[in-house]
């Protein structure tokens, strides 16, 4: 794909990704079991709750 050169050719190369993606509709699997996300989850925002002087206790 070459570079896009402004922001309408950027929103016009996104919308016909879409239009196109969407023709032929997949469902959505998971391939993780809840506690593997929420666990994903929990190492995601422990770097933000440490810069923000959050602890485990919301405080």
């Amino acid at each position: 794909m070459p570079p896009r050169q402004s922001t309408e050719q950027l929103d016009n190369g996104a919308c016909g990704f879409i239009v196109v993606d969407n023709g032929d509709p997949k469902p959505f699997r998971w391939t993780v079991a809840t506690d593997g996300i929420l666990a994903a989850v929990r190492r995601f925002c422990q770097p933000t709750r440490q810069i923000g002087g959050i602890t485990e206790s919301g405080r």
